[in-house]
């Protein structure tokens, strides 16, 4: 299992990279890569993404933004564990004509939910991942958004929270 490492400031208490020993990021997951780009199925992934998600009246067609291959890039890293089972079902798909692609789409869906699914969530996931997108859909991106302590007063003190309270405790202890 390969690891996610991070270097990062000294502090007091944390173990420090060097050279030799990189700092160990549990909180993330590792960083992995592709291995390869997807060259010879690059035009069925774009058909697919076509057909999967068309223009509209708001919104560019998958297979139509300028930067779908800069964030293919990441979203095939991000599925590098399941890249032999991308390239199988591009290659199932690839010489299915145009016309016929939403029927094949659909029965892959019917029969392998998971194979439909890595697709599918390939071909979002690129799309989701473009800055023009997340602009359209007015999506802010990740941000700090920390906890107003008057918002959290207001919920002690409004009742929100009472149920939880009344009902007491839930942890359970466990034998390791």
């Amino acid at each position: 299992m390969s690891e996610n490492t991070d270097v990062r400031p000294e502090v007091p208490g944390h173990p420090q990279a060097s050279d030799d020993a990189p700092v160990v990021r549990l909180s993330l997951p590792a960083r992995l890569k592709a291995g390869r780009s997807l060259t010879d199925e690059h035009g069925t992934l774009r058909r697919i993404a076509d057909c999967l998600i068309p223009a509209s009246d708001q919104f560019p067609g998958a297979a139509r933004l300028d930067d779908y291959d800069e964030w293919l890039v990441v979203a095939l890293d991000a599925t590098a564990e399941h890249l032999d089972d991308l390239v199988a079902v591009l290659a199932d798909l690839g010489e299915v004509p145009h016309a016929e692609l939403w029927d094949r789409l659909r029965e892959l869906r019917e029969m392998s939910v998971p194979r439909f699914s890595l697709l599918s969530d390939v071909v979002a996931g690129t799309y989701l991942m473009s800055p023009t997108i997340q602009r359209l859909l007015g999506y802010p991106g990740q941000r700090r958004n920390p906890v107003n302590p008057e918002a959290a007063a207001h919920d002690l003190t409004s009742g929100l929270l009472d149920p939880v309270i009344e009902r007491g405790p839930t942890y359970v202890a466990t034998d390791a």
